[in-house]
C-alpha cells in the first residue's frame, strides 16, 4: 500500500476504549502539541492510509513517560551550531543534566535508551527556538547501567538536521 498519509493513536488501554490522542500526519514523523502525564503508562497504534481506504492498526505498544523537571533555555549569545554536551555529572545518581545548542527554529527530539536500544523516556519533543538548553533527567526508578540519550533536529527553515548520541552512566 502505497501511504498517503498515516493515523497515529495514542490511549490510556490496549484496547483504545480510552484515546488521548488521534493524530493524522502526512509526514512519517509526528509531534505531540500537548504533553503526555508524567510516569503514566500508555500505548501508541498507526495505521497508513490512501485515496483507497486504510490498513489495520499496528500492534497495539507500550511505552512509559518519563519525569521531566523542565527545559530551560541558557541565556547568551546565539549557537552557530547544533551540538550535543556530555551529561554532568556522569556517572549520576539519580539525576544528571544534559545540555545542547540549536542554532536555528528546531524540531528537537531528545531520547534515552537502553543498553538493548529500547526507549526508556523522551526528555524532548518540541520545536524550540535558536538558543542554549538544558534538561534534566531524573533517572528514579532505571536500573544501575548504560544509557544513551540521543539528540534528532530538524531545522523548520529546512536549513539542516542534526543527530548525535552520547553515553551516561546510572551507578545507584
Amino acid at each position: 500500500m502505497n501511504a498517503s498519509k498515516y493515523r497515529l493513536q495514542v490511549a490510556t488501554d490496549n484496547a483504545f476504549a480510552t484515546v488521548v490522542r488521534d493524530t493524522t500526519v502526512i509526514d512519517t514523523a509526528a509531534t505531540l502539541v500537548s504533553s503526555l502525564t508524567s510516569n503514566t503508562d500508555y500505548y501508541w497504534r498507526v495505521r497508513s492510509e490512501n485515496f483507497g481506504g486504510a490498513s489495520a492498526y499496528s500492534t497495539a505498544r507500550l511505552f512509559t513517560t518519563g519525569t521531566q523537571t523542565g527545559v530551560e533555555a541558557i541565556a547568551g549569545a546565539l549557537p552557530e551550531q547544533f551540538e550535543l554536551f556530555q551529561n554532568y555529572p556522569n556517572p549520576f545518581n539519580p539525576s544528571t543534566v544534559i545540555r545542547y545548542n540549536i542554532p536555528a527554529k528546531s524540531h528537537v527530539n531528545i531520547t534515552i535508551f537502553d543498553m538493548l536500544g529500547r526507549e526508556v523516556a523522551t526528555l524532548v519533543d518540541e520545536v524550540q527556538a535558536a538558543s542554549s538548553y538544558r534538561v534534566d533527567w531524573n533517572a528514579r526508578g532505571m536500573s544501575s547501567g548504560m544509557y544513551f540519550y540521543r539528540i534528532l533536529a530538524r531545522s523548520q527553515d529546512g536549513s539542516g538536521s542534526f543527530s548525535a548520541t552520547k553515553k551516561l552512566i546510572l551507578m545507584r
